[in-house]
């Protein structure tokens, strides 16, 4: 039986949900966890937990695995746009940065002043 890889996940508990689906609808598969592999880089520089499945069932299981492998980067995708945003708009790092602003223009008008008085 010839197998073909169907998808990589990064952590275990996304492989073991792929895993959950395919073997409900009687897909068999097999997991390989590249990252505990004693030469490293062997699988390229992207390691993780690669799902196998049977050549002839490829479609079928990549069907099945598709919308679950996009509802999990699209959910990613929104925890780091919250993250990444989560600094606008915050007053107390606006206030901060205007403090900061101040001081330096502080410093340089004293710089000068002291430049051209001694």
């Amino acid at each position: 039986m010839k197998e073909k890889e169907l998808i990589k996940c990064d952590n275990s508990i996304f492989a073991d949900e792929i895993v959950g689906k395919l073997n409900e609808v009687g897909i068999p598969t097999r997991m390989h966890d590249e990252s505990q592999d004693t030469v490293v880089g062997a699988y390229g520089p992207i390691v993780g937990i690669a799902i196998y499945v049977p050549e002839e069932q490829y479609d079928r299981a990549m069907a099945l695995v598709k919308p679950i492998a996009e509802a999990r980067e699209k959910a990613t995708e929104e925890r780091l746009s919250a993250a990444n945003g989560a600094g606008k708009g915050n007053p107390r790092k606006e206030k901060t940065q205007a403090i900061i602003i101040v001081l330096v223009l502080f410093l340089v008008v004293l710089a000068v002043y002291l430049y051209f008085m001694v």
